[in-house]
């Protein structure tokens, strides 16, 4: 009889074990989903719905000064045939890519100093190298037109040394300036993902390059290069898209010559009050950055941009 009894309140004891364990499991799922609402519903109201809301917009059209709901494609067929689009999509594109290669040829060798003769302490240059993040935009861009103004660090410093003799226009208000700038800015996107495939390289592959008879240049030809190449991909492609999509910068260091199809896209939102021409106008840019980056995907970068 006590065994009986004794068999009985242990299989209830186990039941309830079991029954917290399942409640254990399920509020922990409940918290789980609740912590991710918050990120996902974010991300949901702040870029899915707005962009949502510009590609429906781009249908519609406005007449005298309001926006009629007449779904139609003439936008697209508009933005299409219009010289001055497709003269600063060309533009935005060549000066993207000028953007993603810069910044990838200063964020290359910069990443390899900090992880390969770096001894210690590298988190300290990691972090130093990211501090622009924690600048304001605004702040950074302006700082250059400081620096690169008539009365601006780089002529002030050519006038003492005495290359001008006078302040020289050259440097601000120019194509130039836009690709100096916006590399600037896009360099840390770039460096972070380069560092990141240059930390995960094992030294041994190295040793045995060198182990092999191969010297630094060819062991880095060869070994380091290839494997880093995802790094590479990736932050080319975060660098193409802020060169693509950035129109602060040209409005404060471009004037004319700067300007890009962001700029444009801006007008139509703003002083042209023609918000249906400008969002297929953005909606055609995103498709193009979109075809890009998928063209960078099929070249090999899908594992890096997902590792990343």
């Amino acid at each position: 009889m006590n065994d009986s009894i004794d068999n009985g309140a242990s299989q209830e004891t186990g039941a309830g074990k079991i029954t917290r364990s399942k409640r254990f499991i399920s509020g922990k799922r409940f918290r789980m989903t609740g912590l991710m609402v918050a990120p996902f519903g974010w991300m949901f109201l702040f870029t899915v719905l707005p962009m949502v809301i510009i590609l429906l917009m781009s249908f519609w059209k406005v007449e005298l000064f309001r926006v009629v709901h007449d779904w139609n494609l003439e936008n697209y067929f508009r933005a299409l045939q219009t010289l001055s689009f497709r003269r600063l999509l060309l533009r935005t594109f060549w000066n993207a890519l000028i953007v993603g290669f810069m910044a990838v040829l200063l964020g290359y060798p910069l990443a390899y100093y900090i992880t390969r003769i770096v001894k210690g302490n590298k988190i300290v240059f990691f972090i130093l190298t990211l501090v622009p993040l924690w600048v304001s935009y605004l702040l950074r861009v302006y700082s250059w037109r400081v620096i690169l103004g008539r009365n601006g660090l780089i002529n002030s410093f050519l006038i003492w040394i005495g290359i001008l003799k006078e302040p020289s226009t050259i440097f601000l208000f120019n194509n130039f300036a836009v690709t100096l700038v916006l590399t600037y800015i896009a360099l840390p996107f770039a460096f972070i993902p380069i560092y990141t495939s240059l930390e995960k390289i094992p030294r041994s592959l190295e040793e045995a390059s060198k182990d092999l008879g191969a010297g630094n240049a060819k062991t880095f030809r060869k070994v380091i290069f290839p494997l880093s190449l995802p790094g590479v991909v990736t932050g080319g492609a975060y660098a193409l898209i802020i060169g693509f999509g950035d129109y602060i910068t040209p409005n404060l260091v471009g004037g004319t010559s700067g300007y890009r199809l962001a700029n444009a896209i801006e007008k139509w939102f703003g002083a042209a009050n023609n918000w249906p021409f400008g969002s297929a106008q953005a909606v055609l840019l995103l498709i193009v950055i979109l075809i890009i980056l998928s063209m960078v995907l099929l070249a090999g970068g899908v594992k890096a941009i997902i590792e990343e």
